[in-house]
């Protein structure tokens, strides 16, 4: 035994000393080899310290048996797994047409007046056309 700093306690000689088990943690069977009074350890005279030593065995016959893992029901969605519920939508349809329209943004924007008077025949009507839209700015 120690004190609350951690020294030996002294205990003067013919002191008796046993334990009782208080919780065996649902052993099967326990015991303690100095467990009263009559059955104790008793401190002998002498000029050196002693060391006393009670034991206390708890013994399990069967040991307890590993916790099964809970079953979940099946999925009932498409593409699910687990225990969590499918509160999304596929994304996919919306990110293709997202892509289709960024294609065609970039295509607008790369074609210049020149290459729509090209492709429309007539560059005369057009060129005024972009003439008169730069001095109303």
């Amino acid at each position: 035994m120690t004190d609350t700093a951690g020294n030996p306690v002294l205990l003067p000689p013919g002191a008796h000393c046993f334990a009782e088990e208080t919780d065996n943690g649902g052993a099967d069977a326990s015991s303690v080899d100095y467990d009263s009074y009559d059955n104790a350890a008793i401190v002998e005279q002498g000029d050196e310290l002693q060391t006393l030593t009670i034991t206390a065995t708890n013994t399990f016959d069967v040991p307890p048996a590993p916790p099964t893992p809970p079953v979940y029901p099946p999925a009932p969605y498409p593409g699910g797994g687990g225990s969590l519920s499918w509160t999304g939508f596929s994304a996919a349809p919306w990110l293709l047409v997202g892509a289709v329209l960024f294609a065609f943004g970039a295509v607008l924007v790369s074609v210049t007046p020149a290459t729509l008077v090209r492709i429309s025949g007539q560059t005369a009507d057009i060129l005024a056309y972009i003439r008169r839209m730069r001095r109303v700015r």
